[in-house]
């Protein structure tokens, strides 16, 4: 690479220069350049002079910015000078009126203790009020004995113990009320990493910051952070000087991102873009100031004998009896207030207007405005050229909305954003094209979809029509639905103080949908999150999204309980089990029912091509009339599909899912010979009992049943992924294994040992040492994630992520695979492994690693207990009790068999089978593990028996199914 010349040049003048006609106007810019060696040598005549012709923008302002966006592209570092008259003498300046105070900040880079009259002349010769000087190179053996001004007290100051150079210190006049905030520039300094001072004055908190060397930045940020946190909820202005080693115009080095956005968060703005140290070749800006305050002026000094400028700044300090808008820690009191006003002042929520969507904008309007004028604490401008050219650069607002909602202080525009799309914001957005669907009133085309449907299940004679909602339904959903969803996944935090007040309002409008059966565009406002499937996190057609819920979605709940109870009072629901454990006992059962009747079961797991997608509106609406809805109850959900792509991203959300479930309610109806159909969410099995002598591709009966599934998913536009779509043959260990090929649409499907359906794997023998096997790694994963977690966060976030991650995929399908007691590890190190023991040692480790305990078995045991936590084993024993309990009436007891008062007629039977397999699992164990309660727990109602269940198996502390069923102590 050649040796390139740097040199520093200074823009002496700017000579603007219009030439207007009819077309547009162009600008002529002049610089004048003169070298940085000439004009420090006081040479007044300009080397060079250049001519720039920008743009047609007839605004100074703008035009202002194309010259300067145009000089940050040079390759040799600038000055831009407005005023060279002032920038060595300051003195002449006149004091203001005594509002106006005078900031500045000096890197002195040498002894203090030499420079003190100079200082102290500088001080009283300019009447600066506050003076932040970094680099002074004092010790704490020095005292403070040097400090003996006559107007001015030393604030504060952070001085080494070890190296002669760095420091900070803060001189304050003796007019200005202040102290000292030694709980940060004590507990927050590190000597040679970060250097603070800090004092408080009445509206105003300033801080002083000495960054040694940018190469410790990853320590300085975090440190930087918390300090900014604690010093914003003073609701005080805010200034932080320093010398923080970061050249500002060097914009390739991440460093300067990091720390606009780290300032800019907290709504301080960079004031100065201008070198602020020059040396032979080169010019830095180094030091600077950020802010909240909008200063009445700005200045680079150059008075005091330093290699770094000054920074001057003047502003108004607040006068003490102003009535300003503060921004408060807790808005509880600003909610109460509002609240009573309104009770007071009905406002005009809801206009006359028949028309959903203009009454939806009015209320929305209205109610955002007056929630926003009572959240916002204030709005923040600066018009700084140089800093519009900054914003522009980074895409940040000029505009700074600062919220406090559930105590919580939101500064960046990130969080702002959030903030108003979570509540009923009036955000702008770009409606999608209106699509054609059929209306409630006019019949559908035929449709091949609506036939079959029809051939499955007559049409229902009782029509839904909604029902009016009342301000109680709408507070209890609401805080039914607050209670069940995470914060971060729906914007009821936002209202749910003032929920109350609103559900009347909300009810009327509510109210004026259904009787016009019209869903308003504006409650149609989601915001989807993309959520990456395992097998690819790369191909952007491999994820799904989910809708983060906004505040309309209790609208939606409504409609979707009233819908739901129509379908359960008229029986059109083809199965109705919830539950991930219910779908997968089901499939587990088919095949256990098949193996005692020596059936083979042949599974076929079936993938779809992201199946909501695939959704068809028409057909929907087709179905939907076949169930009994019409009227306006459909032309409200026609509106809620309308305005949406045609294979309906709608179908997220939870009257979305709802609705899916509707399209392929008709799926488990097929009426089949030999066939189980097991439907949950995206995910399908089929499951097709086969004939033990012949071959799969000869028995005809299958064929046909699956003839027929397929014949489905054509004629409802399901794309089927056929190339990912499994099947598997589910026999006993004894019988031998032979699978022949099986096609769909002219392509054979891959035949498989074990598969994964709803996260469990199941293997061909149900055996469960694959999915034990990947539940191993899965855990040792998690354990690594809460080590790495505790390291860096407090207890409470490692519990939260043991409970959350650990304890949720251990809990996954227990009950079906928690009678094993062994299983095979994978690889050429393959071994026999304990199922509970090698689990229960992922737990124990887990636990180590919150607490950083040793590794003594009987240190993490005790903690166990402390904690109330259930061992994998006490987990299993639960998940029995409480399947048991909860179907009570499926467990006949003996005396109901036989009518004999035998000492075990109030027993519950325990289920025989002539498989070893089934005989050790959850189908036939559950009772013999219930039958060893005592019968005052058995006496109990559900809630009062998982709680008295649980504490007992806290208790005692099974490690071991046998130490369970030989424990002879009794529970009471």
């Amino acid at each position: 690479m050649a040796n390139v010349k740097i040199e520093t040049f200074v823009f002496m003048e700017l000579k603007v220069t219009r030439e207007n006609n009819s077309t547009r106007n162009l600008s002529e810019v002049i610089l004048k350049i003169v070298k940085r060696e000439q004009y420090f040598a006081d040479t007044q005549e300009p080397q060079d002079e250049r001519k720039f012709s920008f743009g047609q923008n007839q605004d100074d302002l703008k035009k202002y910015e194309e010259i300067f966006s145009y000089i940050s592209r040079q390759i040799r570092p600038v000055c831009l000078i407005s005023n060279l008259s002032d920038i060595d003498n300051i003195s002449t300046m006149a004091k203001k009126d005594s509002n106006v105070l005078k900031l500045v900040h000096q890197n002195i880079r040498g002894n203090f203790l030499k420079r003190v009259k100079k200082i102290e002349q500088f001080l009283e010769e300019n009447d600066i009020d506050i003076f932040c000087v970094t680099e002074h190179q004092l010790l704490e053996k020095d005292g403070n004995d040097f400090f003996d001004f006559d107007n001015y007290k030393l604030g504060s100051w952070f001085r080494r113990n070890k190296t002669t150079m760095g420091g900070s210190l803060i001189i304050i006049h003796k007019n200005c009320k202040f102290k000292e905030r030694s709980d940060i520039s004590v507990n927050f300094s590190t000597e040679e990493i970060i250097e603070i001072a800090c004092v408080e004055l009445e509206d105003i908190v300033v801080l002083c910051v000495y960054l040694p060397k940018s190469i410790y930045y990853n320590h300085f940020e975090p440190v930087m952070n918390r300090v900014l946190r604690k010093v914003c909820l003073l609701n005080k202005n805010v200034i932080v000087c320093g010398d923080f080693n970061i050249n500002l115009f060097e914009n390739t080095k991440k460093e300067i991102v990091s720390i606009k956005n780290l300032f800019k968060s907290y709504n301080l703005n960079l004031l100065f873009l201008e070198p602020t140290r020059v040396t032979e070749g080169n010019a830095t800006c180094i030091d600077n100031i950020y802010t909240n305050i909008l200063p009445e002026s700005k200045q680079i000094i150059r008075i005091l004998k330093s290699d770094h400028f000054g920074q001057l700044i003047t502003f108004v300090n607040e006068e003490k009896n102003k009535v300003v808008r503060n921004i408060t820690d807790n808005v509880n009191n600003c909610v109460d207030n509002w609240r009573l006003d309104k009770l007071r002042k009905q406002f005009p929520y809801v206009c006359t207007s028949n028309d959903p969507n203009k009454v939806c904008d009015s209320f929305f309007h209205i109610f955002g405005t007056e929630f926003i004028s009572s959240e916002t604490s204030g709005t923040i401008k600066d018009n700084e050229i140089k800093d519009r050219i900054q914003k522009q650069e980074l895409k940040i607002s000029e505009i700074f909305h600062r919220f406090s909602i559930d105590s919580k202080i939101i500064k960046s525009d990130k969080e702002v954003f959030i903030a108003l799309d979570y509540f009923f914001g009036d955000i702008p957005f770009l409606e999608q094209q209106q699509l054609t669907i059929t209306s409630a009133g006019e019949p559908a085309a035929e449709d091949p979809a609506v036939d079959l449907l029809k051939n499955l299940i007559e049409d229902c004679k009782n029509n839904l029509s909604f029902s009016h909602v009342t301000a109680d339904v709408i507070i209890k959903t609401f805080h039914n639905l607050d209670h069940m969803m995470n914060s971060n996944m729906w914007a009821g935090s936002a209202v749910k103080d003032i929920i109350e007040t609103e559900a009347s309002n909300l009810a009327l409008f509510y109210n004026n949908c259904i009787d016009n059966g019209k869903f308003p565009n504006l409650m149609k406002l989601e915001r989807n999150q993309s959520l990456f499937k395992p097998s690819s996190t790369t191909d952007s057609s491999m994820f799904d999204p989910f809708a983060v819920l906004p505040v309309f979605i209790i609208f939606e709940i409504i409609i979707y309980d009233q819908l739901k109870s129509h379908f359960l009072e008229n029986g059109l629901f083809s199965v109705d089990t919830s539950t991930v454990e219910d779908k997968l006992k089901m499939i587990v059962d088919t095949i256990f029912d098949a193996w005692e009747d020596k059936i083979q079961v042949f599974g076929i797991f079936c993938n779809f091509s992201k199946s909501r997608d695939w959704v068809n509106h028409n057909t929907l609406v087709s179905k939907l009339r076949h169930y009994g809805i019409s009227g306006n109850t459909l032309d409200l959900l026609v509106s809620y599909l309308g305005k949406k792509i045609i294979n309906g991203k709608m179908f997220y959300s939870i009257l979305g899912s709802f609705l899916y479930r509707i399209y392929i309610n008709d799926l488990a109806l097929i009426k089949t010979l030999n066939s189980t159909i097991v439907l949950h969410a995206d995910e399908i099995s089929l499951l097709f009992q086969l004939n033990n002598k012949m071959q799969i591709s000869d028995d005809t009966s299958m064929i046909n049943d699956l003839s027929t599934v397929v014949n489905w998913f054509n004629v409802n536009k399901f794309k089927l992924n056929i190339t990912n779509t499994r099947c598997i043959l589910f026999v006993t260990s004894s019988r031998s294994k032979v699978v022949s090929s099986v096609r769909i649409n002219e392509t054979e499907l891959i035949a498989v040992d074990n598969v994964s359906f709803l996260n469990i794997t199941l293997d061909s023998e149900l055996l469960w040492g694959p999915h034990l096997v990947n539940l191993a790694n899965k855990l040792n994963a998690v354990v690594c994630m809460i080590l790495r977690a505790r390291q860096k966060n407090d207890v409470e976030m490692a519990k939260l992520l043991y409970f959350n991650r650990f304890h949720t995929l251990m809990c996954q399908g227990i009950l079906l695979w928690g009678h094993v007691s062994t299983f095979k590890s994978r690889g050429p190190r393959a071994r026999i492994l304990g199922a509970f023991q090698t689990i229960f040692d992922l737990q124990k480790r887990a636990i180590s690693a919150i607490y950083y305990l040793d590794c003594e078995e009987k240190v993490i045991n005790k903690k166990i207990k402390e904690l109330n936590i259930l061992t994998v084993v006490s987990q299993f024993i639960y998940e029995n009790l409480i399947f048991v309990k909860s179907n009570i009436n499926e467990h006949p007891k003996y005396r109901d068999i036989h009518g004999y008062n035998t000492r075990n007629a109030e027993k519950h039977v325990v289920m025989w089978s002539r498989l070893q397999n089934i005989r050790s699992s959850y189908r036939c164990k559950r009772a013999v593990y219930f039958n060893k309660l005592p019968s005052s727990i058995l006496g109990l109602d559900l809630d009062e028996f998982k709680c008295k269940v649980k504490e007992q198996l806290c208790k005692k502390f099974y490690c071991s199914i046998s130490s369970y069923e030989n424990d002879e102590v009794d529970w009471d």
